[in-house]
């Protein structure tokens, strides 16, 4: 947070965040709920999201 990556914040509010993200993609993958998109099947939904999310987290803010 003090690097400029992430909004400062309370470090617990952005783990857990960040923990429901990963749980939440990982529930729907096992409940086979991941709803086939326009994406390449060999790079599914769930993977671009996470591909997404990890560039919006490591991309140093303004």
């Amino acid at each position: 947070m003090e690097t400029g990556y992430l909004p400062k914040s309370d470090p617990g509010v952005a783990a857990f965040g960040f923990w429901s993200l990963v749980h939440g993609i990982a529930a729907l993958m096992v409940r086979e709920r991941c709803v086939v998109s326009h994406l390449d099947p060999k790079w599914p939904l769930p993977h671009a999201t996470y591909e997404f999310m990890w560039n919006v987290i490591t991309t140093k803010k303004q």
